[in-house]
């Protein structure tokens, strides 16, 4: 008698066996080695390496958004510390997106088509020619339009104008 599974090496392939007398056809051996498919010669199968490089590409995506979230809540906070005040009306694309730049919201946001009349000593909503405008009433500088991340960073930290 011929002990066969000496013979069998690559799955997949054809074997000639001594003493069977024909060629049979090897199939794929898989076996399940700590909970990972392996294939027989103990390395991971292709599918699990696909499923392992999709995770750790979630988990960076997922970090980065983290990221990017904190420093928005950072920046937001710098602004309100600064004593910038943020106007914006309702149905403004370019109001929606400062707001977006900003992480989503903002401490010291004045909606002027909610408020009429005064906001602050030295300002009305009624005397602004657009949106979005930002104002500082300690420094009395005064930013029109939709300021990019950078331009906010430089707000935030008192540098430039």
């Amino acid at each position: 008698m011929v002990d066969i599974t000496q013979y069998i090496v690559d799955a997949g392939t054809q074997h000639y066996f001594p003493g069977a007398g024909e060629y049979l056809n090897a199939s794929p051996l898989v076996t399940t080695t700590g909970g990972y498919d392996t294939n027989i010669d103990g390395k991971l199968k292709p599918d699990m390496i696909i499923i392992a490089i999709i995770i750790i590409i979630i988990i960076i995506i997922i970090c980065c958004c983290y990221r990017a979230m904190t420093s928005s809540q950072d920046l937001s906070c710098g602004l309100a510390k600064k004593g910038w005040v943020l106007y914006i009306t309702k149905g403004c694309g370019y109001c929606s997106q400062q707001i977006r730049t900003l992480g989503g919201s903002y401490q010291n946001l004045v909606v002027c088509d909610e408020t009429t009349g005064k906001i602050s000593s030295d300002l009305k909503c009624e005397d602004i020619s657009g949106f979005p405008y930002w104002y500082n009433p300690n420094t009395k500088e005064e930013r029109l339009g939709a300021q990019n991340y950078y331009e906010l960073k430089q707000m935030a930290s008192g540098l430039g104008n």
